[in-house]
């Protein structure tokens, strides 16, 4: 997998005090949402630990967690300019949509080759 980043190049003066502001309603419902993240990694585990699988149910809402946690956390931290959305849902601007897609429906990203030739037993 490959990551690429273009972080801005100047940050403006006001910047810091204005995104520290706007960041705060992002901050209660990422506290809120990492609490059922929490509940949901716990089931997952005994998921896990009884079938071997992780069920689509409970992979789903942790990548979105994941995803939304990035989106004001590169925020709040001048790594974006652009303000995160209140959404769960993949956009352009992340650029991993076929990457989370893939991980959600089995397959964890960037690694899809090797687990199926070890499936296969290559």
């Amino acid at each position: 997998a490959t990551f690429t980043f273009d972080p801005p190049e100047k940050i403006t003066r006001w910047q810091p005090l204005i995104a520290w502001l706007l960041v705060i309603p992002h901050v209660f419902v990422l506290y809120f949402v990492n609490l059922i993240a929490s509940i949901c990694s716990v089931i997952a585990w005994f998921a896990i630990l009884f079938t071997g699988t992780l069920p689509d149910g409970l992979a789903g809402p942790l990548a979105l967690v994941i995803r939304y946690q990035t989106r004001v956390t590169t925020f709040a931290l001048f790594l974006r300019e652009e303000y995160p959305p209140f959404s769960f849902d993949a956009t352009a601007a992340d650029g991993a949509e076929d990457e989370v897609e893939a991980a959600v429906d089995g397959v964890p990203a960037g690694g899809g080759d090797d687990v199926r030739q070890r499936e296969a037993g290559h």
